[in-house]
């Protein structure tokens, strides 16, 4: 995995912890966590941006404002699709590339096995420092360290046997790989699970021409230069293909209208060049 994941997790985690210090008539995402996995001085930066002087100013820089709404849009359609699976009787939790996630600590109480939380080692080593120091839920966490550009899924997850009844979720990620590493990561999951279980997943589709375009490759250069460059894009037509392929059917698609009718009504917009798909093992 890239060197600069632990700090592309934090901010993740700091556009989470925005949401949640919002007002609770608009914020869509509660994940009182969030803010334990961030530095003091993005802490402080998350109190700023959520007084009503900070959302103004914070809304108006329209790039941040979109990944900012994306991100949170993301984190409540898996959110809402890990609630339906839990109540359809998924038990299992696993969280690929799970930097700061806080799933295994939210839904402790509805998962009846340990969560799995696979990510590169030096990045869940720090995660797990910050777990023990932070006043977290008791939860019960197995952390399996993994780089899905090297190491095999398969063998890892063999030490736990088949994940059975499981909801994986897979949740920025795929842009950082490339074909071949992201299809041995299907095929893997799929050896590993049973029938039924539940894969979300969250994909880069090509920009169109333009100032999408240069916004695209604006943010590109600025993962790049935190370690993470983007390896792949896939048409939505394309990302199901390749989830059939290696035995994934696809359930459910939320481009972004969709993902924005579902999570803000017609309040925000998000970023127009990402989708999210949940998906099925067959």
């Amino acid at each position: 995995m890239p060197r600069g994941s632990s700090r592309t997790a934090e901010a993740v985690c700091f556009f989470r912890a925005v949401e949640t210090a919002a007002p609770a008539a608009t914020r869509a995402l509660v994940d009182p966590w969030a803010r334990h996995f961030l530095s003091p001085a993005r802490r402080a930066s998350v109190d700023a941006c959520a007084s009503a002087v900070g959302q103004m100013m914070y809304g108006r820089v329209r790039p941040i404002a979109w990944l900012h709404n994306f991100v949170v849009a993301r984190h409540r359609f898996i959110d809402d699709a890990l609630t339906l699976a839990l109540d359809g009787g998924s038990r299992r939790l696993v969280v690929l590339g799970a930097g700061y996630d806080s799933r295994g600590h939210r839904f402790a109480s509805a998962l009846d096995q340990p969560a799995l939380e696979l990510d590169y080692g030096p990045t869940q080593a720090e995660k797990m420092r910050l777990v023990d120091q932070a006043p977290l839920p008791a939860s019960n966490v197995t952390y399996l360290a993994v780089d899905f550009m090297r190491d095999s899924l398969r063998g890892v997850l063999a030490t736990q046997g088949t994940v059975r009844r499981a909801f994986i979720v897979w949740e920025g990620v795929t842009m950082y790989l490339d074909e071949g590493a992201i299809r041995a990561t299907l095929l893997d999951l799929r050896a590993a699970v049973d029938a039924g279980s539940e894969l979300t997943c969250d994909w880069f589709s090509r920009p169109p021409r333009g100032l999408a375009a240069l916004a695209t490759g604006a943010a590109s250069r600025s993962l790049a230069l935190l370690g993470e460059p983007f390896r792949s894009s896939y048409a939505p037509a394309e990302a199901r293909a390749l989830l059939a392929r290696c035995g994934w059917q696809v359930v459910d698609l939320a481009d972004p209208p969709e993902m924005t009718r579902r999570v803000f009504g017609t309040k925000r917009q998000i970023l127009p060049w990402c989708f999210v798909l949940r998906c099925v093992a067959v």
